[in-house]
């Protein structure tokens, strides 16, 4: 019962919003932006000074084990090092 009025809501949301086209054009330009642009705007936007200054001391963190990790064999690196060394610090880091 449950299965049938999914696949009816399904439906009718298939019906509702016809496909549309896809026109993948690709990324757009992108700029440098340094630390300091990031600090100044997390501020202006709430951030506490010291949140925001902790950030770039974790940005510094992972570039340095970026650099350590990519000179090492990929098959020496396990996947749970990069969750636990370059993901997790920055994810703390914003709280």
């Amino acid at each position: 019962m449950h299965k049938q009025q999914l696949r009816l809501d399904a439906d009718q949301v298939i019906s509702d919003f016809p496909a549309q086209e896809i026109i993948a054009s690709g990324p757009g330009q992108t700029t440098v932006v340094d630390d300091d642009e990031i600090v100044q705007h997390l501020i202006s936007q709430g951030l506490r000074p010291g949140a925001a200054e902790e950030l770039t001391a974790t940005f510094n963190r992972i570039r340095r084990l970026a650099r350590y990790y990519h000179g090492r064999r990929w098959e020496d690196v396990g996947e749970h090092e990069a969750r636990t060394f370059l993901v997790i610090p920055l994810l703390l880091a914003l709280g």
